[in-house]
């Protein structure tokens, strides 16, 4: 963990002369050199807020939007018309058997390996939102590039050797978030429960996730 030490005080841009101290007789080249300083903490309490909203938006494991985000967005859209709106659904199959039999670092490269491939595929629309899940939200993609999205994470995936289970909502116009996001579950666990069938795996009796 880093910690970040925060120091509040007037904002510089408001202070006077007297505010920050500058004596009366102080030479101009001193005055540049204390200002200078002063805009030098300026500079760092900005990279420290910085940091800090990135450590609390961002997915350390994966380098994704993580669940705060998720939560945030969430608020902003709940019962609001999105529009056009795309939701892509994903969860890993296997992972905790990764854990059990290959170590938990096996699983974190997993996890890495699968966040690259929906980084490639959508950019900065995908969020972490549990140990295996990722949930996209798409508002500016057309449905065609949507789904060519969708298809291109899946393919890649298939190439690098992971099993995911996934699923879309789309709307071409009055977009509900929370209703796409639960219908993109149902059609994921839909398919992972094929998944499942195929492999003649027990999800239930096995834990696997």
């Amino acid at each position: 963990p880093r910690c970040c030490h925060l120091h509040v005080s007037n904002p510089y841009a408001e202070m006077s002369d007297e505010d920050v101290g500058f004596p009366q007789k102080m030479s101009m080249e001193s005055r540049r050199y204390f200002q200078e300083q002063i805009e030098a903490q300026k500079k760092q309490i900005e990279e420290q807020h910085e940091f800090i909203r990135q450590m609390y938006f961002e997915d350390v494991a994966t380098g994704l939007y993580n669940r705060n985000k998720f939560n945030e967005v969430c608020e902003a859209l709940s019962g609001r018309d999105c529009g056009r709106l795309g939701i892509a659904y994903f969860d890993l199959n296997g992972l905790k058997k990764t854990n059990d039999l290959m170590g938990h670092q096996a699983g974190d490269r997993l996890l890495s390996r699968t966040a690259a491939h929906l980084l490639r595929a959508f950019g900065k629309r995908v969020y972490r939102t549990g140990g295996d899940e990722f949930i996209v939200i798409d508002r500016d993609s057309d449905e065609e590039t949507f789904n060519a999205h969708v298809r291109s994470a899946l393919k890649d995936m298939e190439k690098d050797d992971i099993s995911i289970a996934a699923g879309t909502s789309w709307r071409s116009s009055h977009g509900d978030l929370d209703a796409q996001i639960n219908e993109a579950d149902k059609n994921m666990y839909a398919e992972k429960r094929r998944f499942y069938e195929r492999s003649g795996n027990d999800r239930r009796r096995h834990n696997w996730g």
